[in-house]
């Protein structure tokens, strides 16, 4: 009797992340579909979805979570291997777990991209970085690091401002590696907050929410439109009148040229 050969591949791995706490959502109930049909996916804990035989035609996915708002993702594989993304959910202001949220809405023209770091509630902070092995030592708080894989703003405080990296490996209990080296200079011990992602409309419409989960909800609100980049402190507990503004476009820094040696001129590349 001949065997018959099933073959599977392993196409996508999808991560679901609660963006207002890190966490992976508390339910099961996660639909995934393609051009409005349904698609298969397995559950393997932790936010894990894994899809098998899913082809590597890129499309747009739609993801429906119970408590939070459905959204598009769009999927692209890379030329070889599997594809694993992250997918950062916003809960509904409706939800019934995880407590209350605080929603910050408006509009900003040419608005791409609105996200936040808590000012009242930081992680850790940083000892020291290595920025040949992109290696990250951490002051701890009184908990245990769980950073893979989720963006970080390490803050600025002087400056109002942060710099977004993101963890890809745990090294040891006090130390992480980062994807790309810190380009900004920092001062000892500054706080390390998770980055809170908001929602954009192609018309600069934005929602950025967090959990009401302490009483001090003071958060940076990092906001990117028409070129510029901007930081802004909002205070979630004290909304009324609170209105975000398009940053100004920094002037591009004209490249010094390099000055040529006496009785020598600049040759023109043929």
């Amino acid at each position: 009797m001949n065997g018959t050969l099933i073959r599977t591949t392993l196409d996508l791995v999808v991560r679901l992340i609660d963006t207002t706490t890190g966490n992976p959502p508390t339910t099961d109930a996660v639909r995934f579909s393609r051009g409005g049909r349904p698609v298969v996916a397995m559950n393997k804990g932790g936010g894990n979805h894994i899809f098998i035989n899913l082809g590597r035609e890129d499309f747009l996915m739609r993801i429906e979570v119970d408590g939070y708002d459905p959204l598009e993702k769009q999927i692209e594989f890379p030329e070889e291997g599997m594809l694993e993304t992250d997918v950062f959910l916003m809960p509904s202001e409706n939800a019934y777990r995880g407590g209350r949220v605080i929603t910050l809405a408006g509009r900003i023209p040419g608005l791409s991209s609105i996200e936040a770091v808590s000012l009242s509630m930081p992680v850790c902070s940083i000892s020291e970085f290595d920025d040949k092995k992109n290696i990250m030592t951490l002051f701890l708080p009184n908990r245990r690091i769980g950073m893979e894989g989720v963006y970080y703003g390490l803050v600025h405080e002087t400056e109002a401002a942060y710099e977004k990296f993101e963890v890809v490996e745990v090294i040891s209990a006090v130390s992480v590696r980062i994807r790309e080296p810190l380009q900004e200079e920092y001062l000892l011990n500054s706080p390390i907050s998770r980055v809170v992602f908001g929602k954009v409309e192609k018309d600069g419409s934005f929602i950025l929410r967090v959990r009401d989960s302490a009483t001090d909800l003071r958060y940076l609100v990092r906001i990117e439109a028409k070129g510029g980049t901007g930081f802004q402190e909002v205070d979630f507990h004290d909304l009324e009148g609170v209105v975000l503004k398009a940053p100004k476009k920094k002037a591009a820094r004209k490249k010094e040229e390099e000055p040529q040696p006496e009785g020598e001129t600049p040759q023109e590349e043929s």
